[in-house]
């Protein structure tokens, strides 16, 4: 059993670093990140209704028809910057789970965007 464990932890870990440190990963992601929507709608400079775009598409129930495609996207982003002791999950594990109870603030505190989910919690 504890073999079964160890190479199942061995597989998370080699699919982690084939995610996180592949570099032509982050040079794709690069080259797709070259379009800016606010430059294409002459909105470059107007934070708040930047701060109102990413809060709808990061939300799960609205009217993307999305789910939560473009919420796991940012957190995939940043567990894969994140020093690996300091993630509450993998990157693998965050592709596999459910969000549930997620609710998207702007503009309290002086931050943008506050994420909050309900499950899972670390």
């Amino acid at each position: 059993m504890s073999y079964e464990l160890d190479e199942d932890h061995a597989e998370l870990e080699a699919i982690e670093r084939f995610i996180v440190e592949n570099d032509d990963l982050l040079e794709l992601e690069r080259r797709i990140g070259r379009f800016n929507i606010f430059d294409a709608l002459g909105i470059a400079r107007a934070e708040i209704r930047h701060s109102n775009f990413l809060a709808w598409l990061m939300d799960p129930a609205e009217s993307h028809g999305q789910g939560s495609l473009f919420l796991k996207a940012v957190l995939m982003d940043l567990l894969k910057q994140s020093p690996p002791s300091q993630r509450p999950l993998s990157p693998v594990e965050l592709d596999g789970i459910e969000l549930q109870g997620v609710e998207i603030f702007r503009e309290r505190l002086n931050i943008d965007l506050i994420i909050c989910c309900a499950s899972p919690r670390s």
